[in-house]
């Protein structure tokens, strides 16, 4: 059982980063408002995220309990599932703090205009609007995308942003940029 307990410690733990450095559609889940009630924060809980953040906190209270403070199976089987509730309910305040903290310091047009990003989701056209991921200062930022041209865009082209929509829109066109070559 033991084993069981540093698994999940060592997968959970090692997912979530690998998670946190690449764009996943769970966090869609999450951007109901902080009193939207129970099922949204259910919702937000059973992210991909919040169920590795979960499973981490779970293996380490397992291994805390049974392999270092050798207390019986079944009181560790508890403190695992306390463990859970806690590191997911640990990720989302984390996520709720980091929304907050982009919400209050957001991007400036002249920051985000201009700037070349890739659509993890197409563009359908007018009416069906993308995903366009940006760099910004390091970080990875993503927007709904829709097009400046009224064209559509396969998932992967590279974009330029051209206007801001709102806080969570952008106006997107080709990239008139060349594309770097990956070989030498």
């Amino acid at each position: 059982m033991l084993t069981i307990y540093v698994s999940m410690f060592a997968f959970g733990g090692v997912s979530l980063l690998a998670l946190l450095w690449s764009a996943s559609a769970d966090e869609a889940l999450t951007e109901s408002s902080p009193n939207a009630g129970l099922l949204n924060d259910v919702a937000a809980l059973l992210t991909v995220r919040g169920v590795l953040a979960g499973m981490t906190v779970a293996g380490a209270a397992g291994t805390l309990l049974l392999g270092l403070l050798r207390l019986p199976a079944v009181v560790s089987v508890l403190g695992a599932a306390v463990g859970a509730v806690i590191g997911a309910v640990t990720w989302r305040r984390v996520l709720r703090a980091m929304r907050t903290f982009d919400r209050d310091h957001g991007v400036s047009t002249d920051v985000l205009v201009g700037r070349e990003g890739m659509l993890t989701v197409g563009i359908g056209g007018p009416e069906a609007p993308g995903v366009v991921q940006v760099l910004l200062g390091g970080l990875s930022q993503e927007y709904t995308a829709l097009p400046e041209d009224r064209r559509s865009y396969a998932e992967g082209s590279r974009v330029v942003v051209v206007r801001i929509l709102s806080e969570s829109s952008v106006a997107v066109e080709a990239s008139p940029y060349p594309a770097l070559s990956s070989s030498p």
